[in-house]
């Protein structure tokens, strides 16, 4: 009912963006998607409870369904680079919005939480054997809901929210994965810690600055190219946030440690999508700060010692989860 009276325009609060049919189409099913991806994530606990074997069919069900509802939204952006939003207010005193911004690279990496994390949970079924493993299935429905939100949402505090939601649930489900998991999930959840205060701090400053907290207003923003110094530290804040994300020098020790964690959390989060989110950082502010010298230097020399170092663990392990850590930063390192 609240979709039907947000399409005839009978709550004035939504906002729709570009108002033709195919923007519509587009915005549309991000937020549908985060709502399926929600009744999942509700439903989990009960399904556990009921059938505790079929759990992971279920969340890779839901999984499957959010991308069929966000297929549109993929198919009318692919090859236009336009963008769709959708938003309403969420805390109006302080100016946030509930907003949703549907572009090209948000889809791509909608799909991919989306598309993987059903295979992840299909074959966790097998991995994990008999038994509830309530705490698995949750960790992975609140992530993916997370993730989702974090490369859709068009507002800086919601953004914010999400990538350190991802970073929670990816300490539980290291923590649950026994003693001997502990300590390196301790170890990730500080160095993500440090990432999300570098987010929160260039994030704070960047919509004091532009007086927005929409991201893609903020990217508009004037203000940047008449002030050097201020562009320079939002970048370098940025920057590192996305670093500590996608485990680059010298915040790269965490990959390694969320190996401990059990082969189905390790293949989605730490392989598929955490070190993912840190790349959609870099994507999303790379058209306002690709420019800036500080930006560029960071993320290079960054991108090589993590080569480097990574290819030098690599041959002093014998432990195959470990080796795989240096086939999963090479990718990341080539984004960067």
């Amino acid at each position: 009912a609240f979709i039907l009276r947000a399409h005839e325009g009978m709550l004035p609060d939504v906002s729709w963006g570009p108002l033709s049919p195919l923007a519509r189409l587009g915005a549309m099913p991000a937020f549908l998607t985060l709502c399926v991806l929600a009744g999942g994530l509700l439903l989990t606990p009960v399904v556990a409870r009921l059938m505790p074997r079929a759990t992971g069919w279920f969340l890779a069900a839901v999984y499957a369904v959010a991308a069929v509802v966000f297929a549109p939204a993929f198919g009318s952006l692919t090859g236009t680079g336009a963008a769709y939003t959708w938003s309403m207010p969420w805390i109006p005193a302080w100016g946030v919005e509930l907003s949703l911004r549907t572009d090209p690279i948000g889809a791509l990496f909608t799909l991919l939480a989306l598309v993987i994390g059903a295979i992840v949970l299909v074959y966790a079924v097998a991995y994990l054997g008999p038994g509830r493993h309530l705490g698995f299935y949750l960790g992975m429905a609140m992530f993916t809901l997370a993730m989702v939100g974090l490369v859709t949402t068009d507002d800086a505090v919601v953004l914010f929210l999400c990538w350190e939601l991802t970073s929670l649930a990816s300490f539980l489900l290291i923590a649950r994965s026994g003693r001997a998991a502990e300590a390196p999930s301790m170890r990730t959840l500080l160095i993500t810690f440090v990432g999300g205060v570098s987010l929160l701090a260039g994030l704070a400053i960047a919509s004091a600055a532009a007086g927005t907290t929409r991201v893609s207003e903020i990217l508009a923003a004037d203000l940047w190219s008449d002030s050097p110094g201020l562009t320079s530290l939002v970048a370098v804040l940025l920057a590192v946030s996305a670093m500590t994300k996608s485990a680059q020098f010298p915040f790269h020790s965490w990959l390694p440690d969320a190996m401990a964690a059990a082969t189905p959390v390790s293949a989605y989060l730490h392989a598929a999508a955490v070190v993912k989110a840190g790349i959609f950082l870099l994507l999303r502010f790379s058209p306002l700060f690709h420019a800036v010298p500080a930006w560029s230097f960071l993320l290079v020399a960054a991108g090589l010692a993590t080569a480097l170092v990574g290819g030098l663990r690599a041959v002093q392990q014998t432990d195959l989860k470990t080796v795989s850590y240096t086939h999963l930063t090479l990718p990341t390192i080539y984004s960067v």
